[in-house]
């Protein structure tokens, strides 16, 4: 449970005490969305507030959230690049490190994060230095798996962070990025899946990503959008419907438009939207 100061406190069963307040926050967050729905507002300002407790534990020098003790003062030493996990180096996060980890309230809260930095300009940096920044000690046996920087796409707490490229200065590294991960990540060979394919997770990426869109915010309506990895596609709905999914060219860097039944979209489609069906265009 969270202590006075709004996080897991740091002997909380001794490690884990960051993933724990992060993932609780998207918890709370969820909690709130329904209690709003059901006309539960005093509990729905309840949760709201405490969605916003990862903030207790970011660290402006460094845009990364790092473990507090038991008053409030940031733990030393700080190690961003060191895999912890409960079974096996026991610490701050669950089969990951700091930056790995650091990205979870994006799910949710992308533009708080995006103002915590500093602007959009540190945003685009901070994801630059995120899939750039190598280790050489990486312990694959923590989550360190399906590498490009700090992305282990074999581990689930960074399967959503190439989409966030959508909210920052250049969404067409987004683009690459998903489809290098989608490319050299799968393959139709035993091994075919990088990691762990827990709940299905690996493998809803895989299908989403060609598609084209994806739940950043699973408990939203929105889906982010990306490119998609085939250049014609047809999902019938469950409503009867279907949505015909065509991308016209197969060089990312042509693609300047998308289109759902000839009207504009920007950086998201809704779920309402895919289910109405039609043509969605990549232009």
């Amino acid at each position: 449970m969270y202590n006075k100061y709004g996080y897991y406190p740091f002997d909380f069963l001794d490690n884990e005490a960051v993933s724990r307040t992060l993932e609780s926050g998207f918890d709370d967050y969820a909690i709130a969305k329904m209690a709003k729905k059901i006309g539960r507002d005093s509990i729905a300002e309840i949760f709201s507030k405490r969605s916003k407790y990862y903030e207790n534990l970011f660290d402006s020098k460094t845009g990364l959230m790092r473990r507090k003790d038991s008053k409030g003062n940031f733990r030393n030493p700080f190690k961003p690049l060191e895999a912890t996990s409960p079974m096996n180096n026991p610490g701050d996060y669950t089969e990951a490190n700091a930056w790995q980890y650091t990205w979870t309230p994006s799910h949710y809260d992308v533009e708080n994060y995006i103002d915590r930095l500093g602007g959009k300009d540190k945003f685009t940096n901070q994801l630059h230095t995120f899939f750039t920044l190598t280790n050489d000690d990486a312990d694959k046996h923590l989550g360190q798996e399906g590498l490009i920087g700090q992305y282990a796409h074999g581990n689930e707490p960074s399967h959503h962070i190439a989409y966030l490229y959508a909210f920052s200065n250049t969404p067409e590294k987004g683009n690459q990025l998903i489809t290098e991960i989608y490319n050299r990540f799968y393959s139709d060979k035993p091994d075919g899946i990088t990691g762990n394919d827990d709940c299905g997770q690996m493998s809803a990426w895989y299908i989403f990503s060609t598609l084209g869109f994806y739940p950043v915010n699973p408990s939203s309506a929105d889906f982010v959008l990306a490119i998609p990895q085939v250049n014609n596609a047809r999902v019938i709905l469950n409503n009867g419907n279907f949505l015909k999914i065509r991308k016209g060219t197969s060089d990312l860097d042509k693609v300047n438009s998308i289109e759902l039944n000839s009207q504009p979209l920007q950086t998201r489609i809704t779920y309402e939207q895919i289910m109405k069906g039609g043509k969605l265009e990549y232009k």
